[in-house]
C-alpha cells in the first residue's frame, strides 16, 4: 500500500507540468488535421458529386419510363373496360332480338339507358350491314338515316367480322373528338346483323390522363401511332385530333412504337426529359415531357449539401483535434483516480491503458498489481463459497430424511381410501386400515411382496419419475390410484380414490347416449316419411287439383264463346272473373308447389357471385321492361357460400318487387349492396317505391299474405315467403324496413358472406 501511495503522489506532482507540455502539441495537432480535413474532403466531395450526378440521371430516366408505362397501362385499363361494356350490350338477347327484328325504337331507348350508364361514351349508334344509321343514343340525333360507309371501323367490322378500334375523328352526331369503337351484333347463326359504334370521347380520356399526378410539372399526351400520328390527348383541348408535330424527336421515337428516355428541346428552347412507350394492345402510344430543370433539381441540391458536407467535415476536424487532445491527457488522469482509489482500499478499479508509450506502461503495470491483489482476495472468497455450498448440502440432506420420515408418520390411518408404499422390490412397506381390503384380496401383510403387477407398476413409475394414475377393481368396488414416485427415496407412494359412483354414472350416460341415438334415427326416419307424403301431396296438387280448374276455365270459356250474343253485359262480367279467378288459383298452385320445393331440395354450397347474379337479374328486367327507366346500382365484389339457384331466386324475388313497387315512379331507384350491421355482413336490396306501413312488417313473409290491393299491383303474396325460407336454410335472417310513399328496404344475412 504504501508503493502505491508512493505512485500517486509521483504522479500528482508532475501532472501539471505533463498537461502543459500536451496542450502546446494538442494545438499544432488541431491544426494539422484541420488542413488534411480541408484538402481531403474538397476532392472526396467533388469526385462523390460528380458520381451521383450520373446516378441520380439514370435513376431520374428511369422513373420518367416506369411512369410512362403506368399511364400507358392506365389508358389500356380505360379504354378495355369500355370495350368490354360494349361487347356485352352488343351481345344482349334483347339487342340481338331488336336488331333482328328491325325495331329501331326499341334500339334507341336501349342505347340511350346504355350511354347514360357509361359516361366516359360520348354517343353509340347501331349501322345496318349498308352502313346506314338505324338508332342512335344521341339526345336530338342528326345521323339518322346518314351512311357511315366510308369510316374505316365500318370496312374492317364487315370484312372480318370481329371488334376493332378505329382511327379516332371528330363525331358526326355531337360534333365532338371521339375514338370509334364499332362490335357485330351477330343472329344466332354468327351472321352479322348490325354494327353498334360506341363512341369513346377523347375529352373525357384527355381530362383524366392530364389530371392524373404522374410527376411533378409533367404534360402529358397520348398519340394515336396510326396515319402519321395523332394527338388523343394533350394539356390543351383544342390540340385534341390535330397531327403530330415532327419536331419533337421524343413524339416521332413513340409513332414507331418505341420505348425509351431521351432529352430534346421544347418550343422555348429549353430542355425535357421526354419518356415514350406504347400502350399495351393498342396502336397508341404515351410521351410525358417533364422539365429538365424539375427532374435534375436533386443536382442543385446535392451541390448545397455537398458544400455543406465539407464545411461539416472542418468543423468535425477541429473537434477531432479537440478529442485527441484529451485522448493524450486522460489516461494519466485515469491512472491519478486509480492509485487513490487502490490508496483507499478499492481493489477493483483499473486503468486499462493501451497506450504504446511509458504512460501505457506504466498503467499495465499498475493494472497487474492490482491483479495480483484480486486474486488473492479471489482466492479468499472462493474458499468461503465452498464452505458455504458444503453446509448448505448438509443441511438439505438432513431436511430430506426428516422430510421422508414425517411423509410416512403422517399418513392418516383413518383415511377412508386405501393408502400404500411400495419400495423398489415391491415390498409393502406402509397401508392403512382402509387398504385391508386390497391386502386380504392379495393374501399379504406389511412387509411381504405386493403381486406381480403391483411391483411393475412401481418399478416403471420409480424408472420413469413420473405420476401417474390407474384405475384397479377390488372387492366390488372401483378405485383410480394416484402413483407417485420419490426417486431420490427409492419407495412409491400410492393413494387409492373410490370411483364406483362415478364409474356408474359414466356408464348410465353412455346407455342414455345410445338411447338418444335411437331416438333420433327414429325421428329422422318419421321425418323421411313425411317428406315423402308432402312429396305425394305435391304431385297430387300439381296433378288432380289442376284438372278441374282447367275445366272451369275451359267451360267457361266455351259458355262466353257460344253463348256469347244471348249473355247481357254483367253475365260476361261474371265469366271473365271465373275465368280469372280459376287462372288466379293455377297460379296459386304453381307458388305452392315451388315454396315446397325450396323446403326439400338439397342444397349444393359453393362460393356463389352475388354481384353477377343481380346484374343478371336486372338485365332481366330491363329487357322484359325496356321502356322503363330505373337507375340500378349493384355493388361489385359481393359473394357468399350457399346454393347459387336458391340465393338467385332470392334476389329474382326481391328485384322483382322493388321493380314492380317503383313502376308509379318517374325517376326509379333501385340499389342493392352490403353494410354492416352489429358487426355482422348485411346484404340489402333499396328503392324509391310506394313503400308499407311498418305496422304490417310482420305479415310480409307470411304465405299469401299482402300489404297492397291486388288491383294496384298484382301478386299471389308467396315470393317474400320464399325468401323468408331460403335465407332461413342458409342460416341467415331477413327482414325490412320501409316508409309508406318513401320506399323500402330489405335486409338478409347470410351464415357464410365472404
Amino acid at each position: 500500500m504504501e508503493f502505491i501511495g508512493n505512485i500517486a503522489t509521483k504522479i500528482n506532482t508532475i501532472w501539471p507540468e505533463i498537461q502543459s507540455k500536451f496542450s502546446r502539441l494538442t494545438t499544432q495537432l488541431v491544426a494539422i488535421v484541420v488542413f488534411v480535413a480541408v484538402a481531403v474532403g474538397g476532392s472526396v466531395g467533388l469526385a462523390g458529386t460528380n458520381t451521383s450526378r450520373d446516378a441520380i440521371r439514370k435513376q431520374v430516366y428511369q422513373s420518367s419510363l416506369s411512369h410512362a408505362d403506368l399511364a400507358a397501362q392506365y389508358a389500356a385499363n380505360y379504354i378495355g373496360a369500355i370495350e368490354v361494356s360494349v361487347r356485352e350490350f352488343a351481345s344482349h338477347p334483347a339487342v340481338v332480338q331488336a336488331v333482328v327484328a328491325d325495331t329501331p325504337e326499341q334500339l334507341t331507348s336501349s342505347l340511350v339507358q346504355f350511354t347514360q350508364v357509361q359516361t366516359a361514351l360520348d354517343n353509340a349508334g347501331i349501322l345496318d350491314t349498308k352502313g346506314i344509321t338505324r338508332a342512335s343514343g344521341a339526345a336530338n340525333p342528326q345521323n339518322l338515316g346518314i351512311s357511315s360507309a366510308d369510316r374505316d371501323y365500318f370496312k374492317q367490322v364487315i370484312d372480318t367480322g370481329k371488334p376493332y378500334l378505329g382511327v379516332p375523328v371528330t363525331s358526326r352526331t355531337t360534333g365532338n373528338p371521339i375514338a370509334p369503337y364499332a362490335v357485330p351484333i351477330m343472329d344466332e347463326q354468327g351472321q352479322v346483323k348490325a354494327i353498334l359504334v360506341a363512341g369513346i370521347s377523347l375529352s373525357d380520356l384527355s381530362a383524366s390522363l392530364v389530371k392524373t399526378p404522374f410527376m411533378p410539372d409533367a404534360r402529358i399526351s397520348l398519340l394515336d401511332t396510326r396515319n402519321g400520328g395523332l394527338i388523343l390527348a394533350h394539356s390543351d383541348p383544342t390540340r385534341l385530333l390535330t397531327p403530330v408535330s415532327g419536331k419533337n424527336q421524343a413524339a416521332l421515337l413513340a409513332l414507331t412504337g418505341a420505348r425509351g428516355v431521351i432529352e430534346t428541346p421544347n418550343s422555348s428552347g429549353e430542355m425535357d426529359v421526354a419518356a415514350y412507350t406504347p400502350v399495351p394492345g393498342l396502336p397508341w402510344a404515351i410521351l410525358i415531357l417533364q422539365p429538365s430543370q424539375t427532374a435534375f433539381a436533386v443536382i442543385d441540391t446535392l451541390n448545397r449539401q455537398t458544400i455543406a458536407i465539407v464545411l461539416l467535415a472542418i468543423l468535425l476536424a477541429t473537434i477531432a483535434g479537440v478529442v485527441w487532445m484529451l485522448q493524450i491527457t486522460r489516461p494519466l488522469h485515469r491512472l491519478q483516480v486509480a492509485a487513490q482509489a487502490l490508496a483507499a482500499g478499492d481493489q477493483s478499479r483499473r486503468v486499462k491503458l493501451t497506450l504504446r508509450n511509458e504512460i501505457g506502461d506504466l498503467g499495465r503495470s499498475f493494472d497487474q498489481m492490482a491483479d495480483v491483489l484480486g486474486e488473492k482476495e479471489n482466492q479468499l472468497r472462493s474458499y468461503s463459497a465452498d464452505l458455504e455450498r458444503r453446509v448448505m448440502e448438509r443441511t438439505a440432506a438432513l431436511k430430506e430424511s426428516e422430510d421422508n420420515y414425517r411423509s410416512l408418520s403422517l399418513f392418516p390411518s383413518e383415511n377412508p381410501n386405501p393408502v400404500l408404499r411400495l419400495d423398489r422390490e415391491g415390498t409393502i412397506l406402509y397401508a392403512n386400515e382402509a387398504s385391508q381390503t386390497l391386502l386380504t384380496e392379495w393374501s399379504r401383510t406389511r412387509g411381504q411382496l405386493a403381486p406381480d403387477s403391483w411391483r411393475a407398476m412401481a418399478g416403471d413409475a420409480l424408472v420413469a419419475g413420473e405420476v401417474t394414475t390407474v384405475e384397479i377393481p377390488c372387492g366390488g368396488r372401483i378405485y383410480s390410484f394416484f402413483i407417485a414416485p420419490v426417486p431420490q427415496s427409492g419407495y412409491v407412494n400410492l393413494y387409492g380414490r373410490d370411483i364406483t359412483k362415478r364409474k356408474l354414472a359414466e356408464e348410465e350416460v353412455h346407455r342414455l347416449n345410445l338411447e338418444l341415438e335411437q331416438r333420433v334415427r327414429q325421428r329422422t326416419a318419421q321425418l323421411e316419411a313425411a317428406n315423402k307424403e308432402l312429396e305425394a301431396f305435391a304431385y297430387s296438387v300439381s296433378h288432380d287439383l289442376r284438372a278441374p280448374l282447367r275445366g272451369i276455365d275451359g267451360w267457361s270459356q266455351a259458355l262466353m264463346e257460344d253463348y256469347h250474343d244471348q249473355l247481357d253485359e254483367q253475365g260476361r262480367q261474371y265469366l271473365d272473373f271465373v275465368r280469372a279467378e280459376a287462372q288466379r288459383m293455377g297460379q296459386l298452385i304453381d307458388d305452392l308447389l315451388q315454396l315446397s320445393r325450396v323446403t326439400r331440395g338439397d342444397m349444393r354450397t359453393v362460393p356463389v357471385n352475388l354481384s353477377g347474379i343481380a346484374q343478371d337479374v336486372a338485365a332481366r328486367l330491363i329487357a322484359a321492361q325496356p321502356e322503363r327507366r330505373v337507375d340500378l346500382t349493384i355493388q361489385p365484389g359481393l359473394a357468399t357460400i350457399g346454393d347459387p339457384r336458391l340465393i338467385e331466386i332470392v334476389l329474382t324475388n326481391l328485384f322483382s318487387n322493388a321493380w314492380k313497387f317503383t313502376s308509379p315512379r318517374l325517376s326509379a331507384r333501385i340499389e342493392f349492396g352490403k353494410t354492416e350491421i352489429e358487426g355482422r355482413s348485411v346484404f340489402f336490396v333499396r328503392d324509391n317505391g310506394v313503400g308499407f306501413n311498418m305496422a304490417f312488417a310482420q305479415k310480409l313473409f307470411g304465405a299469401f299474405q299482402r300489404v297492397h290491393k291486388q288491383s294496384e299491383f298484382p301478386g299471389a303474396g308467396i315470393g317474400l315467403a320464399t325468401v323468408q325460407r331460403i335465407i332461413h336454410r342458409h342460416g341467415g335472417e331477413v327482414w325490412a324496413e320501409a316508409q309508406v310513399d318513401q320506399g323500402s328496404t330489405f335486409y338478409f344475412t347470410l351464415e357464410e358472406a365472404l
